[in-house]
């Protein structure tokens, strides 16, 4: 069985529908599995998940995973929400930082 969303979406149109509910266009700006890698430890990460996080980063940047499958909504019984509705749900998480820009 394998639990999906509604819909295969890739990193461009997260940020693009983010962006559109919010009013203020978001871009999505692609790393490298090493910096992303380098990055996560930098922070404090442990090496082993810093690595297996770059590395699923990885894939779901080639749209591994990207497909959509109905197993989800058969078990649970009703529509999934898309990710557009999730993000509508909870703009506020999405919404500018009122932090000041360096």
């Amino acid at each position: 069985m394998d639990l999906t969303g509604p819909e295969g979406l890739t990193f461009y149109d997260v940020a693009r529908a983010i962006g559109d509910l919010r009013g203020k266009p978001v871009t999505y700006v692609p790393i490298s599995r090493d910096a992303a890698e380098s990055a996560m430890r930098q922070q404090g990460m442990p090496d082993w998940s810093a690595t297996a996080l770059a590395e699923i980063q990885a894939l779901f940047s080639t749209g591994a995973y990207g497909d959509a499958r109905p197993d989800a909504e058969r078990l649970l019984g009703h529509p999934l929400k898309t990710f557009e509705d999730f993000a509508r749900d909870h703009i506020n998480l999405f919404a500018p930082s009122t932090a000041p820009e360096a």
